[in-house]
């Protein structure tokens, strides 16, 4: 099980296709034919067929590119943004608490 991989990031973001078991953060990385491949948990015989699938250069050219648009999400300035609407949304909720 995996609760985030920031080593899945990184690889999107040098754009290139993660393979992954569906588990925890990594299925909220990886989107499944699009920047790279997920298979089921515990089940080396479809890892191995993912991994043999990269071999095609189209695939792999395909999912390269859907990694280098979706690594956009995990840049330090995308992080920066959200937290700051995190901590402005805490903000606006304790100041209306207070009343």
């Amino acid at each position: 099980s995996a609760t985030g991989s920031a080593v899945a990031a990184q690889a999107l973001g040098a754009g290139l296709p993660v393979v992954a078991s569906r588990v925890g953060g990594l299925a909220d990385v990886v989107a499944d034919g699009v920047n790279g491949l997920l298979v089921p948990a515990g089940d080396p015989a479809a890892l191995a067929v993912a991994l043999a699938r990269l071999t095609d250069p189209a695939l792999r050219a395909r999912l390269a590119d859907g990694a280098r648009a979706s690594a956009q999400r995990w840049t330090w300035p995308s992080y920066a943004a959200a937290l700051s609407t995190l901590a402005g949304d805490a903000l606006a909720q304790a100041q209306r608490s207070r009343g």
